[in-house]
């Protein structure tokens, strides 16, 4: 279509017309936005302030609460002194001044009754543990026996705080559970004294009668290989020497150890049998569980002596052997021995000791 030129004036006009309302429009909106925004900001700045206040009132509460805290427990340490602090057995003992030790049965080859206290292969191992604890504490320290019937009775003394150690104990991984064992100075095993023709091997003891010690190693391992066997329990171990000593028993069963001990006494026409042990376990120390630095300690001192008789101490050796060398009634070569202990500390480290 033509336009005249006063025509094509006229539509240019309203074009522009439009397009001035428009950006003012635009402004108008750019305008209401800001207003908006401001409005916002302030709000925000409103908010945070209020926000701070409630912050600072906060940790301001938290502030008192913890001074008020702090300063009942400082109170209540100078008032009682050990309140925020329990005892360990360690403390205990240095507090006491006295190691209570268990001392198992008065038996041989680990403890026995003399006229001067306790005498065997425990208390050889227990006067190192004492002079360990001893060298720590920088005072003196006793070493208290406290004498047990039973390995459950010198359980239930550690486990009631009534005893602090107990030497001379077979491991077993059920004891295990209860309470922590150090390292270990023998090795046991489950044998027979049996008389001739009696090779000590299951087959041999089918149908046979055998007296064990309730509740020990030996009952339970022999019950379990010879199930056919008959089986006489004594409580303690001197009513089953006695048992086989008088005739009533001519089989006993128990650890190598303890039966080597005895043989010649009880039945001396007897032997030590099978040649290679039903089963072995190492013998130590135990004590209750968590007791970490009284333990540490502890087997520092058991390790100084097992390292003294791998080194040919006089003192040492002669203390070993009285109750398990060549020359005592379980008659343990020194090699034999010497060669054990290298064993035991083979897994730990060995040690630098003083020339002797």
């Amino acid at each position: 279509m033509n336009l005249t030129g006063s025509q094509a004036a006229g539509l240019t006009n309203l074009k522009n017309q439009h397009l001035g309302q428009r950006d003012h429009l635009k402004k108008i909106r750019r305008f209401d936005i800001g207003v908006r925004r401001s409005a916002a900001r302030q709000n925000a700045y409103a908010y945070k302030g209020l926000s701070d206040l409630r912050t600072t009132a906060l940790m301001n509460a938290q502030t008192l609460l913890l001074t008020s805290i702090l300063t009942s427990l400082a109170a209540t340490a100078v008032q009682s002194p050990m309140a925020a602090h329990a005892e360990t057995d360690l403390e205990s003992v240095v507090h006491r001044g006295e190691l209570r030790a268990v001392v198992i049965n008065d038996v041989l080859p680990y403890a026995i009754k003399t006229s001067n206290g306790y005498e065997g292969l425990d208390m050889e191992f227990l006067a190192p543990i004492k002079d360990e604890l001893q060298a720590w504490a920088g005072k003196p320290i006793k070493l208290k026996t406290i004498p047990v019937k039973s390995i459950d009775e010198g359980m239930t003394a550690l486990l009631t705080d009534k005893a602090d150690i107990a030497c001379g104990v077979t491991f077993s991984w059920q004891r295990s559970l209860m309470v922590d064992y150090s390292i270990p100075f023998a090795l046991g095993g489950v044998r027979v004294i049996a008389p001739e023709g009696i090779d000590g091997t299951p087959d041999s003891l089918v149908g046979k009668t055998i007296g064990v010690i309730k509740g020990s190693m030996a009952a339970k391992t022999l019950k379990a290989a010879v199930p056919d066997a008959k089986f006489i329990e004594f409580l303690t171990p001197q009513e089953a020497l006695n048992a086989i000593k008088t005739g009533k028993i001519a089989i006993l069963g128990g650890d190598s150890l303890w039966l080597a001990a005895y043989r010649e006494e009880i039945a001396p026409t007897s032997k030590l049998a099978p040649a290679y042990p039903y089963q072995r376990a190492a013998i130590g120390c135990i004590m209750k569980e968590n007791n970490s630095t009284m333990m540490d300690y502890s087997n520092i001192g058991i390790a100084k002596l097992l390292q003294g008789y791998i080194e040919k101490d006089k003192t040492v050796r002669a203390g070993v052997n009285r109750w398990i060398g060549p020359e005592s009634s379980v008659g343990l070569p020194e090699q034999t021995i010497s060669n054990f202990y290298k064993l035991i500390l083979s897994t730990r480290a060995t040690l630098q000791l003083k020339p002797h």
